[in-house]
């Protein structure tokens, strides 16, 4: 039997939820939308429990960052409005949160679970990124060494 999630923890699934439904629907717009995106996270919880649902969430919260970081400032502005619009986490608050753990990593000098080695993955894999060269080795040394231990 799998544990329930703190309090806490559920109004950060439910965030990145809501922030995933907006992106699914208004930016992508896939016809089921929301709906798409529930489904997707009630299959999780059902296969893998609440606990590593959120892991999931997140990385498809990171593959918006993919999708949308290379935006001009005006399109990832207008983004914001909308998503602050639905009430719902901005894509700069999100790209905050994921620069955060960038930091997390890099201090702590390794990749600690799978969200994690998507976000650096992205990072590699984006050469027009202004990723100074002795981090992008690091960054690859970094993710070579989680793939090692995997």
């Amino acid at each position: 039997m799998h544990r329930p999630l703190s309090a806490e923890r559920q109004r950060e699934v439910e965030e990145l939820l809501r922030y995933l439904e907006f992106f699914a629907t208004y930016v992508k717009r896939a016809a089921e939308g929301a709906a798409s995106i529930r489904q997707a996270h009630q299959d999780m919880v059902a296969e893998f429990g609440p606990a590593k649902a959120p892991q999931g969430l997140k990385q498809a919260v990171n593959d918006t960052v993919e999708m949308c970081g290379h935006k001009p400032i005006e399109t990832i502005a207008a983004l914001d409005e909308a998503l602050r619009t639905h009430q719902t986490m901005t894509f700069t608050q999100v790209l905050g949160r994921c620069g955060a753990t960038y930091k997390k990593i890099l201090k702590r000098g390794n990749i600690k679970d799978e969200v994690e080695y998507y976000l650096v993955a992205a990072l590699l894999a984006d050469l027009a990124a202004k990723t100074p060269s002795n981090e992008r080795e690091l960054l690859q040394r970094l993710a070579d060494a989680y793939l090692g231990e995997a």
